[in-house]
């Protein structure tokens, strides 16, 4: 007995050292290998500009200046304070009448809940940062900044398309005269907090809109956002889009100017703004009394079809990317097939036990 006990347990511990011979998780990772694959690069690509750290916190510096003497900062801790006062004020009568009724201590509760809520829902709580934001002319949010910079940079531009394609559409005049009296003012300046973000990508659109705007931008350093919010007392300040119109930061435009470079996308069509003021111009100073004379809106055809032709072309950039693939294919194709026929059988008698 002893003897086939003791064959029994050696059988089962051939067993399981078959078992315990499968095929681990390093084997398989050891059957791939590194490959380098090769990858067009597209060339419609503008790269943010590059500012030096002094620069950069120089700008930044500035920027905290102008918006300390418009007083944001101020606004914050006066609410802040008047805040404070109330929930002690509160604290205190509720100490004082410990020991009256609980209707009281309730009556209580709700006074100052109601008070909280009325500073909460006043229009003067609301409208401070967004009164700030039209009497110095400056914009914040991502979406706000995009939206100005989607503004036409020239009414004679788009009054010539819309008398083009206007019979041909149909576009009515009060939709014209509204789309015309919601155009937002242009911007000069646009200040972002890439640094602050968690996803950069949402800013990426940004260089080459301001590409095509005209419009300077400028990246501000680390924690900058936090900054920004104690000055002026907007939370979640990413983006500013600073207006033509805005006297208080001439200037940090002016710094500006000099110390960052405006983004230059070659491969876009160049604006017509230097075009029609050069022609603007002469036909300010040469009276023409003729009527039939051509005007800027008919000679815009002629000028994009010669922006047209000036375009270059720019040769292909090609990437290598760093990925792994199995040592070998077909082998690796096999292993999947029989994977999928071992579910599918596995599935129809599940569906047969059922």
């Amino acid at each position: 007995m002893s003897s086939k006990n003791k064959g029994k347990r050696s059988g089962h511990n051939n067993s399981t050292a078959n078992v315990h011979t499968a095929n681990t998780i390093r084997d398989s990772e050891q059957k791939r290998k590194i490959v380098f694959k090769t990858v067009l690069d597209s060339p419609f690509t503008v790269k943010w500009p590059v500012i030096s750290s002094e620069d950069q916190q120089l700008i930044f510096e500035e920027l905290c200046k102008v918006f300390s003497t418009m007083g944001g900062n101020e606004n914050e801790n006066e609410n802040k304070n008047e805040n404070k006062n109330e929930n002690k004020n509160g604290n205190k009568n509720r100490h004082k009448k410990k020991n009256e009724d609980k209707k009281s201590i309730m009556d209580i509760d709700l006074d100052s809940h109601l008070k909280s809520e009325k500073n909460e829902k006043s229009p003067e709580s609301i409208s401070k940062p967004d009164s700030l934001a039209t009497q110095f002319g400056f914009v914040v949010g991502i979406n706000e900044v995009t939206k100005h910079l989607e503004q036409p940079f020239n009414s004679d531009i788009v009054s010539y398309f819309q008398q083009r394609y206007h019979r041909n559409t149909l576009i009515s005049n009060r939709s014209l005269k509204e789309s015309n009296q919601q155009q937002r003012e242009t911007l000069r300046m646009v200040f972002v907090c890439k640094a602050d973000l968690s996803t950069p990508n949402l800013v990426s659109h940004f260089p080459i809109m301001t590409s095509i705007a005209h419009v300077l931008l400028v990246l501000l350093p680390i924690n900058s956002s936090k900054v920004l919010e104690k000055y002026t007392g907007i939370n979640k300040i990413r983006t500013l889009g600073i207006k033509k119109r805005s006297p208080a930061f001439d200037d940090i435009h002016k710094l500006v100017q000099d110390r960052v470079k405006p983004v230059a996308a070659s491969w876009l069509m160049l604006p017509l703004e230097q075009e029609i003021s050069k022609k603007r111009k002469s036909e300010e100073e040469q009276i023409v009394d003729d009527p039939s004379s051509s005007t800027i809106q008919n000679q815009i055809p002629e000028m994009l079809t010669k922006q047209v032709k000036s375009i270059e072309y720019f040769p292909t950039k090609i990437k290598q990317l760093k990925t792994t693939a199995p040592v070998n294919k077909e082998q690796h194709m096999q292993e999947k097939r029989l994977k999928k026929r071992q579910r599918k059988l596995l599935k129809e008698k599940q569906q047969e036990t059922s």
